[in-house]
């Protein structure tokens, strides 16, 4: 058996490192790749984008939180807001908030939550009924 020297260990520590940091550049077009494959969001129509200028309200923003406020209502914690989850609570969307004012139809803004625009079909614990 031969007998292994530091110089042996340094020169196969190097090979092993060149390899890992070789093999990592090809995995990120490789990714990328993928990415570009992956379907695109259907729900990317003209009357959900965005209107021009605003920022769609980032759900972990404090006031949101606080709320229990989601862009999509099917991600609401039940068991924090019970009175979501009651029958006569089917159709409380921000939409039909007395805090909500349209901007495009599918978002708008809200009285409450002033940090960025809203999902027409969100809904949060200060949901209102308009007038």
């Amino acid at each position: 058996m031969s007998k292994s020297t530091r110089r042996d260990f340094i020169r196969s520590s190097l090979v092993a490192f060149g390899a890992f940091i070789f093999s990592s550049s090809l995995l990120k077009p490789l990714s990328a790749i993928a990415k570009e494959a992956e379907p695109k969001d259907s729900g990317t129509t003209k009357a959900s984008a965005l209107p021009d200028g605003e920022k769609k309200l980032d759900e972990s923003d404090a006031v949101a939180k606080a709320l229990g406020f989601h862009h999509n209502v099917k991600d609401t914690d039940f068991t924090k807001y019970p009175q979501r989850n009651k029958p006569e609570a089917k159709n409380q969307y921000c939409k039909n908030c007395a805090y909500y004012t349209d901007k495009n139809g599918a978002w708008g803004k809200c009285q409450m939550l002033s940090n960025g625009v809203v999902a027409a079909e969100g809904w949060c614990g200060s949901w209102s009924k308009k007038a």
